[in-house]
C-alpha cells in the first residue's frame, strides 16, 4: 500500500509541473530540427512502462510525444532588475 501512495504522490507533483495549456520547448533530439521548438502542451500522461509521456503541439501544428525530460517549461516571469 505504500508504494502505490508513493507511486500517486510523485505523478501528483509532476502533473503540477506540466499541465494541459503549458508553453514548454521540446528538445531537438525529438523534433529533428536545429534547435528547441515552442510548443503548447496538449496531453499529460502516466504511462505504465515509461512513466510521464508529454505530447504537445508546435505552434507550426506539428505534434510531437516523448517522455517528460525532453520538454522544458516557458518561464511566464519577467526580470525587472
Amino acid at each position: 500500500m505504500p508504494d502505490k501512495f508513493l507511486e500517486f504522490f510523485i505523478f501528483d507533483k509532476n502533473q503540477e509541473n506540466m499541465k494541459t495549456g503549458d508553453r514548454v520547448l521540446i528538445a531537438p533530439q525529438v523534433t529533428g530540427r536545429a534547435d528547441w521548438t515552442e510548443a503548447t502542451v496538449i496531453e499529460v500522461e502516466k504511462n505504465p512502462y515509461v512513466g510521464i509521456v508529454i505530447t504537445a503541439k508546435a505552434d507550426d501544428g506539428e505534434i510531437f510525444f516523448e517522455k517528460e525530460d525532453m520538454f522544458k517549461r516557458l518561464d511566464n516571469e519577467v526580470c525587472t532588475q
